[in-house]
């Protein structure tokens, strides 16, 4: 019943990287106020949610059929598969995020508590369903929000996957239509739309986006295509990359569901590997970038937030925004390190606390 590994393909680790900075830069909208370096810079957790889908639908295909009795264990085992390896970093960068905001805002003693009551629901993952306020280390929304709705898809893929195969696609496009006519654009996700937030339905068109990416990837994967073909295909997806990477740097955002569509296009290019450069990008570097995206990704928002109480008023952008990349990528090396020194010592830990708690252990 297992899933065999899905290889890595190194251009979409590279843009993991890519769109982690973009939204970083994004995010820089916070500590200068007015002045936004990437107006359009939350595509790149659109990014982020095509990939998911598509991974989802791909872990789906491999496994064997299951019984009806067993299709809850079995989600609930996709789902720890997705949480478990980066929950210590989630909680590594949530109390470096508390830390950071409490003590350059200068908390109260009654403001800690409070947000530490708030905080339960980030590190159970549950804030998003509206039981809790704002994230401390807000960025994390997009985790729980990809959780949510994958607690809903995955089951569904596995026991009516013909079904969903059309659902799917209809679904993406009327949640997308619903988000664009309600709030003018995808960005927002802490808007309250009606029943739920804004970010969860943006989670669930674009991840039934990207599994409906999963059979054109597959479908274009059988076609033999000319080397013509393959390097007219390879113009084709990086156009759809900078085009999409110049669009964060735009002011206007009323097109960002038609640069959903073309970032779409790259991510299916770049899945079907027969683009001509595709082995340039198989290598270690360009997949440690790619792991090392969920650190700059987890490790910035507080300071974007924060900054600006400390920092000298009148000082340049520029002196700003060296400030704020240099403390957020202190803070990812830190956060990956602190990560990898607890996976190294929790087998002992928790086998001292077994000893120590249960009789016999």
């Amino acid at each position: 019943m297992k899933s065999k590994k899905i290889n890595r393909i190194g251009e979409i680790e590279l843009f993991r990287f890519v769109f982690a900075v973009i939204v970083m830069l994004r995010h820089s909208e916070y500590l200068f106020g007015r002045k936004i370096l990437c107006p359009n810079g939350g595509l790149g957790v659109e990014f982020f949610f095509l990939v998911s889908g598509y991974l989802m639908m791909a872990a789906v295909e491999k496994m064997k059929d299951v019984s009806a009795d067993r299709l809850g264990q079995e989600t609930l085992g996709f789902l720890k598969k997705k949480l478990i390896p980066i929950y210590p970093e989630i909680v590594i960068s949530f109390a470096v995020g508390f830390t950071v905001r409490a003590v350059m805002t200068e908390w109260t003693l009654k403001t800690v508590l409070q947000k530490l009551a708030s905080g339960f629901f980030e590190l159970t993952m549950l804030s998003m369903t509206g039981l809790g306020g704002n994230n401390i280390n807000g960025v994390v929304w997009y985790i729980q929000s990809m959780l949510l709705c994958m607690a809903v898809l995955y089951p569904l893929l596995r026991k009516q996957p013909k079904k969903m195969k059309y659902i799917v696609p209809v679904l993406a496009l009327f949640l997308l239509g619903y988000m664009r006519k309600n709030d003018t654009s995808l960005r927002a996700p802490y808007n309250w739309m009606e029943f739920t937030f804004k970010g969860n339905l943006r989670a669930m068109a674009e991840l039934c986006f990207g599994i409906t990416l999963y059979p054109l990837v597959k479908y274009l994967r059988k076609i033999d295509f000319t080397l013509f073909g393959r390097v007219l295909l390879t113009l084709v997806k990086w156009a759809c990359w900078v085009f999409t990477v110049a669009f964060t740097f735009l002011k206007v955002s009323k097109y960002d569901t038609f640069f959903l569509f073309v970032l779409a296009i790259a991510v299916a290019l770049s899945f079907s590997s027969i683009c001509i450069d595709r082995k340039l990008y198989q290598n270690r570097f360009v997949f440690w970038l790619g792991k090392f995206s969920l650190y700059v990704y987890l490790g910035h928002i507080y300071y974007a937030k924060c900054l600006s109480s400390v920092l000298p008023d009148g000082m340049r952008y520029r002196y700003m925004l060296i400030i704020y990349f240099v403390c957020s990528a202190l803070t990812a090396f830190a956060v990956y390190f602190l990560a990898a020194l607890y996976r190294k010592c929790s087998p002992a830990i928790y086998k001292k606390i077994k000893h120590l708690l249960v009789r016999g252990a």
